[in-house]
């Protein structure tokens, strides 16, 4: 298993833990490495949002549909984000 990767499984494995702080910061190291990575930057986007902070949690959500726009999950949380 590459870095990526295990980065990648840990900031899924705290998300779901509900440690958003402690698997924002896994996401950010997998985008260090591959900046258009779709995970990375739809987990990202769907924490930053559970955060409070919209319009970014939006941008990296879109980001992320830019790369792979065949995911529903990425367009509901981007729905479920810029929404009232």
């Amino acid at each position: 298993m590459t870095q990526l990767e295990s980065n990648l499984r840990l900031g899924i494995a705290l998300h779901q833990q509900g440690r958003l702080n402690d698997a924002e910061p896994a996401y950010q190291n997998v985008l260090r490495e591959q900046p258009i990575h779709f995970d990375a930057l739809h987990m990202l986007g769907v924490i930053v949002l559970q955060t409070g902070r919209m319009a970014q949690g939006a941008a990296f959500i879109q980001l992320a549909i830019g790369q792979n726009d065949q995911i529903a999950a990425a367009h509901s949380n981007l729905a479920r984000g810029c929404g009232p």
